[in-house]
């Protein structure tokens, strides 16, 4: 039964992250003006702001200390289009 109660509660967690990544996939309204990517713009370097609250989510979400040194070291070079989607999955997984 152990397992049996196991396997379930996990299938239930991974069925409520689906609906959570459903749910968010409208919402990118709720993120601030300064952390979303204008669209049909050039490519133009992430703002301060962008790069400083994924700095925060990668700290918050990564479990690997050479993960999220190499995630933060590259925050320099990230266009506004992809600190945005970066900063969508990652506020979408917490």
């Amino acid at each position: 039964f152990g397992c049996l109660n196991g396997a379930l509660m996990s299938s239930i967690n991974s069925a409520c992250k689906s609906l959570d990544v459903l749910r968010l996939e409208g919402e990118q309204e709720q993120l601030g003006e300064a952390y979303r990517a204008i669209q049909g713009e050039e490519s133009q370097p992430a703002t301060d702001k962008q790069r400083a609250y994924l700095r925060e989510l990668i700290l918050l979400s990564c479990e690997d200390d050479t993960d999220r040194q190499e995630r933060i070291n590259a925050l320099s070079e990230l266009t506004k289009e992809e600190a945005s989607a970066q900063i969508k999955m990652l506020a979408g997984a917490r």
